[in-house]
Formats: structure tokens, C-alpha cells, sequence
């Protein structure tokens, strides 16, 4: 049976749990679990690139391809320079934490010469065994969506599945969800009604319930916690005018712990069916008995699951490499 494999597709801007997320996916997907084939950076930013590298070299996961766009949709298309600032962009004020992991945790190596998801990804897939690829979506869908356009017999033979964190289920009202309408909502619109293999959606508010981070953001210090520790860099900048917070929202953390271990985690899941996307980014469901899709409706004992990816993040990390 072919070695099971990972690719991460994330946007590592805004909200800082993207970081949590790619620490995590770094302690648990060892030898005997699961190999990080790849992370796909899908944001326009200075930063994210190096700060992506210098956190999986940190992780003792420097091997690990970082990939990023060819090309960035919107009338602000393009890639920020080295010097812009792109707190205002997406950061919502906040203090960038790409360009302090960058700074702080990188190599001076100079520019580092990027390589691209289009290219990258595909090769990745050919050179899989049937199913045995599980795609995890935790940012946008522009690169997703060209994949699709593309590779999509590739797509239908090696991927087992996607855990996707977007949109929202079970609402009164429906919800723009940041990963689908903030960036690019045609290419959200093509990748998720379209996808031709499984699909699992870890929505906004179930993410929102299941709470993690006490452990960095604790500023009285932990003495599990080392201080220079790029994830607890992370938290503590983005949440620098908030000396208050106690803990944080999971998003994407819950949805690669549900990618690698979903027998690990007690849940409900929604009808059967497939999301529907407007040009607004707004979301919704279409419930069908033959569809391919699932959203996770809810997770018995958050509480608890919570506690476990903050152990899993606090353990040392020697017990981690591979």
C-alpha cells in the first residue's frame, strides 16, 4: 500500500492559526502516518514564502517543498516587494507575523529562488500511487482551481480526498466566509462545486468552537513553551494589541488534525450534497444523497480536542523528527 501523503494548501496571512496549523501538520505526520509532500503558498504577501520555509526548517522539515502562485488574481494582481507592508492588506491592522518569522527564524541567503504550485503539484501527483493523496485547503482556491482546469484526471486518480476549512452550515443567514469570498470567489466558485473526489468542510463556526493557543499566549511564560519558538512568535505578535487573549479560534488547525487523524476525533457530520457558492462569496448547501461532500456539524468534546493539539504543539520536538 502506497505511503499516504499530504499537500497543504494555505494563504499564511491574516489570521495567525495558519501557522499553528502547519506546526501541528509538522508533529503529526511522521513515518508510519504520513509524509508532507508539499506547502502551497496562495496569498499575496512579502513575507509568507520565507516566513513558510524558515518555519518547516525550524520544524526539522527543510526537504519539504514550498510552492507559491505564478500568477494572483484581482485588480491588485501581482506580488508584494520586499519593503511594502502588507498589514493593511489582509492583516486587518495587525502586526504581519510572516515578516517576523521571516526575519527572525530565516537564513541569509538572499532572495530564494521561489518554485510554483502548477508546476510542482502535478509532478507530486504523477509520481503517487493511486488515492493516496490527500489534498487540505486552509487559504484560498486560486491554485486549487487551476489544478482542476488542468490536472483533473490527475486529480480523480491520486487524490483520496480534500479537508477543506471554508464557508459556514446550519445558519439562519448565510455567511462570507473569509477563505472564500476575501481573495478570489470565482476561483473558490470552480474549485469547491466542482471537485471531482470527496470533500470534507471543517466550516467557520466549528472552528470557532474549538479554542487553542492558551499555551503561547500565556505572557507570564511556560516552561514548555521556549520562548523563541516561531509559532509562539506568531501569536503573540498578531495578538500584540490584545495583551488580554487567553486562547484562539482553530480553523485550520482542526482541519489538518481531521486529515491525518480523523479516527482521533468524535464527530457529527452534515447531509450529503455539495456547498454552493454565489459571485459574493456567499456559501450554501445542497443537500444530495449521491454527492461526494460532507461538512463536519459538530465536534463531540471540543473542549477536549482543544487540549490535545495544544499538547501535541507543547510536546518536545525531538519526539517529532523524522
Amino acid at each position: 500500500m502506497p505511503e499516504r501523503s499530504f499537500v497543504i494548501f494555505t494563504d499564511l496571512n491574516g489570521d495567525c492559526d495558519d501557522v499553528y496549523a502547519l506546526a501541528l501538520a509538522c508533529r503529526i505526520l511522521v513515518p508510519g502516518v504520513g509524509k508532507l509532500a508539499a506547502v502551497c503558498i496562495n496569498s499575496r504577501d512579502a513575507y509568507n514564502y520565507h516566513a513558510a520555509k524558515s518555519l518547516l526548517s525550524y520544524y526539522g522539515r527543510g526537504e519539504v517543498p514550498v510552492t507559491a502562485l505564478k500568477e494572483f488574481p484581482g485588480p491588485k494582481a501581482g506580488v508584494l516587494k520586499e519593503g511594502e507592508d502588507n498589514d493593511n492588506l489582509l492583516c486587518k491592522g495587525r502586526c504581519s507575523y510572516t515578516k517576523v518569522i521571516a526575519k527572525k527564524f530565516g537564513k541569509e541567503e538572499g532572495e530564494a529562488k521561489k518554485i510554483y504550485t502548477c508546476e510542482v503539484v502535478p509532478k507530486i501527483l504523477k509520481e503517487a500511487g493511486d488515492g493516496s493523496v490527500t489534498f487540505i485547503s486552509i487559504g484560498f482556491f486560486t491554485d486549487l482551481s487551476k489544478l482542476l482546469k488542468q490536472h483533473e484526471q490527475l486529480i480523480r486518480s491520486k487524490v483520496s480526498r480534500m479537508v477543506a476549512m471554508a464557508g459556514d452550515f446550519d445558519r439562519k443567514e448565510p455567511r462570507q466566509e473569509y477563505n472564500i469570498r476575501r481573495y478570489d470567489v470565482a476561483s473558490a466558485k470552480n474549485a469547491l462545486e466542482n471537485w471531482p473526489t470527496p470533500v470534507v468542510y471543517v466550516g467557520y463556526s466549528l472552528g470557532a468552537s474549538i479554542r487553542t493557543g492558551s499555551v503561547l499566549l500565556n505572557r507570564k511564560g511556560s516552561e514548555r513553551v521556549h520562548a523563541l519558538d516561531p509559532l509562539t512568535v506568531a501569536y503573540r505578535t498578531y495578538f500584540k494589541e490584545d495583551p488580554d487573549r487567553i486562547d484562539h479560534a482553530s480553523w485550520d488547525p482542526v482541519a489538518v488534525y481531521i486529515a491525518v487523524r480523523e479516527d482521533d476525533v468524535k464527530f457529527t457530520l452534515g447531509p450529503r450534497g455539495c456547498i454552493t457558492v454565489d459571485d459574493k462569496g456567499f456559501n450554501g448547501w445542497c443537500a444530495n444523497s449521491n454527492g461526494q461532500q460532507h461538512y463536519i456539524k459538530s465536534i463531540i468534546d471540543s473542549d477536549k480536542l482543544g487540549k490535545k493539539l495544544d499538547n501535541i504543539i507543547i510536546a518536545r520536538r525531538t519526539s517529532y523528527m523524522s
